[in-house]
């Protein structure tokens, strides 16, 4: 979408065109299209759908049973092909990530999802490398032959990454700022992984016998076994939901629907496609917080008109006995009002202060994953110092005006002894 575009759709907001352009409209939801149906590709994993997954598992499944009907298995040959086939493919699949994604480089900004978003619809695929993680330590420590060397590297490989699977399930259901591309520390963590899997894999493979004779039914059977593993572990990541497509879907639909507007549609779509900026992941705290200062000085505003109302309608000491006493009446009302408007100001306070802690508890999260982003946030700071001082000034002059009052009605004598 180009500048023109964006110059239209606000200038026909601003003269009360509800309806931007439908060339734009159209460009927008191509786009939407397009986008939708690149995240639906990614997901089949390039032609593999969730029946090709359920086909791959029945037919090694098959193939098991006819090496089992075999009788030539050595359970210990088994485990040592399942623990060398794992290693190596584990291994090779996270150094080829750790390749393909590299560091996020310093000059781009920095774009991360909440957790509970980006992890959300893949607690299937965590709980399944939590027991896959959990089953190669069992067949290494009570089938497989015993070397310290691999089984030590292969405790540490695995516990680590059982304790990291069980990590990213639990981020599933919370909020913590996770960034978008490959950072240093999640480098450090699969190197972490990766190099004590790659010591294993070539510290089991120096146990292995040559495949020649009876042994390489065992190493069939031990492939055959990883190999149904992965594909289970393939089929929770096709089948997972996608909550970017759901975005794009909605989008597209509001879009569609004219719920929304384009310019507004299109920063979503960016969102849901790139991850959020830090401005982009306050903003849900920021307009409350914002909205509740507006309360408060609309509720001050109202007190200092009260309290100034209340000045003009104090006795005089020419008054006659029923105008003195319509005007306690009067300020009886004003000060009823000022009480009300008083305990919904404590109200917006305490409300306020509540926002707040949410923003707080936002902030740390965001900057214990992204340093960055403190400049941002001190920024912040300093507007929303700015914005309160003005609000505490505005409730400074109430109280002044306040002070004044009671010191014109101590003065005067009220025969009565009423006062309001």
């Amino acid at each position: 979408m180009n500048k023109d575009d964006e110059i239209t759709v606000k200038s026909g907001s601003d003269s009360g065109q509800q309806n931007p352009p439908a060339p734009l409209i159209e460009r927008v939801l191509t786009v939407l299209d397009a986008e939708i149906e690149n995240v639906r590709d990614t997901q089949t994993r390039h032609g593999w759908t969730s029946w090709g997954m359920v086909g791959g598992i029945i037919g090694s499944l098959w193939l098991l049973s006819d090496e089992l009907k075999s009788g030539n298995l050595r359970v210990e040959i088994v485990a040592l092909a399942v623990l060398i086939f794992s290693t190596l493919l584990d291994s090779l699949r996270w150094f080829a990530y750790l390749l393909w994604q590299g560091v996020t480089p310093k000059s781009e900004p920095v774009r991360f999802r909440w957790s509970n978003e980006f992890f959300s619809g893949n607690e299937l695929v965590y709980v399944i490398e939590i027991f896959r993680s959990i089953s190669l330590l069992l067949v290494a420590f009570v089938f497989a032959p015993r070397w310290w060397l691999p089984l030590s590297t292969l405790a540490l490989a695995y516990v680590w990454y059982l304790i990291m699977a069980i990590l990213w399930l639990i981020l599933t259901r919370t909020e913590f700022a996770v960034r978008e591309n490959l950072t240093k520390k999640g480098a450090a963590f699969i190197l972490l992984f990766a190099v004590p899997c790659v010591i294993s894999f070539f510290s089991y493979l120096s146990l292995a016998p040559f495949p020649k004779g009876e042994v390489i039914s065992s190493y069939r059977a031990g492939g055959l076994l990883v190999a149904i593993g992965y594909l289970v572990l393939l089929l929770g990541i096709v089948t997972k939901d996608s909550p970017i497509l759901h975005s794009l879907i909605g989008i597209r639909r509001n879009i569609a629907f004219n719920r929304v507007d384009v310019n507004s549609a299109v920063s979503q779509a960016e969102i849901a496609l790139s991850g959020m900026q830090v401005p982009d992941a306050i903003q849900r705290d920021v307009h409350p917080i914002l909205a509740l200062v507006d309360r408060l000085n609309e509720a001050t505003n109202n007190l200092i008109y009260q309290v100034q109302s209340m000045q003009t309608h104090l006795p005089k000491a020419e008054d006659r006995k029923d105008v003195v006493e319509a005007k306690l009446r009067i300020l009886t009302t004003h000060r009823s009002t000022c009480e009300f408007v008083l305990r919904d100001r404590n109200s917006t306070l305490q409300e306020l202060n509540s926002k707040f802690q949410q923003l707080m508890k936002r902030r740390q999260r965001i900057q214990a994953v992204i340093p960055e982003a403190a400049d941002f946030f001190n920024q912040l700071d300093s507007g929303m110092k700015t914005i309160l001082d003005e609000a505490d000034q505005r409730f400074a002059y109430y109280v002044d005006q306040a002070n004044t009052y009671d010191r014109g009605l101590s003065a005067i004598n009220i025969a009565d002894g009423k006062r309001p």
